[in-house]
């Protein structure tokens, strides 16, 4: 196997990430974005309300309002 150098390694991902992201953004067209944000603001059919266990109580600061 071949040895990369940190210095390698770091720009080949960077520019990986890059190129996807160019292509991420050339394949999403208006129409596409129009779309999605209409499927977002119609109301669902069902509405579903979730109970969860946590080891905090519901109110507690911070990590209660995240849940």
């Amino acid at each position: 196997m071949d040895n990369i150098s940190r210095k390698k390694f770091l720009t080949r991902g960077a520019a990986a990430l890059a190129g996807a992201s160019v292509l991420g953004a050339v394949s999403c067209t208006q129409d596409d974005k129009a779309k999605s944000v209409t499927s977002i603001s119609s109301a669902p059919d069902k509405v579903y309300r979730w109970k969860m266990v946590t080891t905090w109580p519901p109110n507690f600061p911070i990590l209660g309002e995240g849940v």
